[in-house]
């Protein structure tokens, strides 16, 4: 096994601020400045649970990232962490905030009565694979 090689002033730095309680703390402090912002009318839902998935998700990447800076830990095993580190970021944020923030609509328009449907504009807008697929 390879002799481990001395901490840089970075890692240090990086396993002092990721250890203890200053990791959690700034997922909930996200957290409350969004439910904050929420209450006062400038938030909308959408973006409150945004900020909830990705506080959990750098959370997670954060207790993974404290590992890999951790000086004990070979060149293999650091690279692994940091590489699950960025999986955990992109694997539980993308897509939860495209659900929960999924962007201007795929076809939109009135109707006049109960049963009209919007074949003329979903025909138009929505590709023929997706018409039938598409929710309501």
């Amino acid at each position: 096994m390879p002799e481990p090689t001395s901490p840089t002033p970075i890692s240090l730095w990086l396993e002092e601020a990721l250890s203890g309680w200053g990791l959690p703390a700034a997922a909930l402090a996200l957290v409350a400045i969004a439910g904050a912002l929420y209450l006062a009318g400038r938030l909308g839902e959408g973006w409150v649970a945004a900020a909830i998935v990705v506080a959990v998700a750098v959370l997670a990447a954060g207790y993974l990232a404290r590992e890999a800076v951790a000086p004990r830990v070979d060149l293999l095993a650091r690279n692994m962490l940091w590489a699950s580190a960025a999986g955990v970021l992109v694997l539980a944020t993308w897509p939860a905030v495209r659900t929960v923030v999924p962007g201007a609509p795929m076809a939109a328009g009135d109707l006049g009565a109960v049963g009209d449907t919007l074949a003329a504009v979903a025909r138009r807008i929505v590709p023929p694979p997706a018409s039938r697929a598409a929710r309501g």
